[in-house]
């Protein structure tokens, strides 16, 4: 397991969520409606080229894993990041101060547009039309309003992905996120899944939040998004 959470996007491709991959042996994607993210079965070596192969010209692709990969010809990078991988292995108790969780609702199809338009308000990272089809999403709403979010995204092996997780800036400071982590961590572990999450590494309020809910530093994983740019 801690190989594959080195290279998280193939083995979930590869496995769990084969039904939602397009590609090849030497390199598979989600489909764009529900994630951006690529993978590859061994991403030191020359297999990375192979995403030339699965991508048409214009189309980008995000990347996580152990260490950055080189552009591909015919490719160019629009961006680099890190991002810590945190995993769950003891979830903590919520703070009993936090009352969110009594108003977490489960999201659906209906409720598509209002989550678009969180995360295009917050910017947790890509999300689309689709992105909900991944897993379990849960949401706290103000009224007809939704404030908060999160949900799954990769499967991979015995570990689930907690992701998009955001907040209205209207309502923050009031342990919706914590309250959301904690009950898709509770819930994942109930049924024998490990919880991993992943936090770009300046964001240290949110590394702190996850931290007190159980969730410590596991690898720093490289995040790139390519470009196809010329055919070859």
């Amino acid at each position: 397991m801690a190989d594959q959470l080195d290279n998280p996007v193939w083995h979930a491709l590869a496995g769990h969520q084969a039904h939602l991959a397009t590609g090849t042996a030497a390199a598979l994607r989600f489909d764009p409606t529900v994630a951006l993210f690529a993978g590859f079965p061994d991403p030191a070596g020359i297999g990375v080229a192979a995403i030339t192969d699965i991508l048409a010209l214009g189309e980008m692709a995000l990347l996580f894993n152990a260490a950055p990969v080189d552009i591909p010809a015919g490719c160019s990078s629009i961006y680099t990041g890190e991002a810590a991988q945190m995993v769950c292995d003891r979830l903590a108790p919520l703070d009993n101060s936090n009352t969110a969780t009594n108003n977490i609702i489960p999201l659906g199809d209906n409720d598509v547009a209002d989550m678009l338009a969180l995360v295009k308000l917050t910017e947790p990272g890509p999300f689309f039309e689709r992105t909900h089809v991944l897993g379990e999403y849960i949401g706290i709403r103000h009224g007809d309003q939704l404030v908060a979010m999160a949900g799954h995204r990769m499967h991979v092996g015995d570990a689930t992905e907690i992701s998009a997780v955001c907040t209205h800036p209207d309502a923050r400071g009031r342990g919706y996120a914590a309250a959301l982590v904690h009950h898709l961590a509770s819930n994942l572990i109930t049924n024998g899944q490990r919880p991993f999450l992943h936090v770009v590494v300046d964001n240290t309020a949110a590394i702190r939040v996850y931290e007190r809910l159980g969730f410590s530093h596991r690898i720093t994983i490289a995040a790139q998004v390519l470009r196809v740019d010329k055919p070859l």
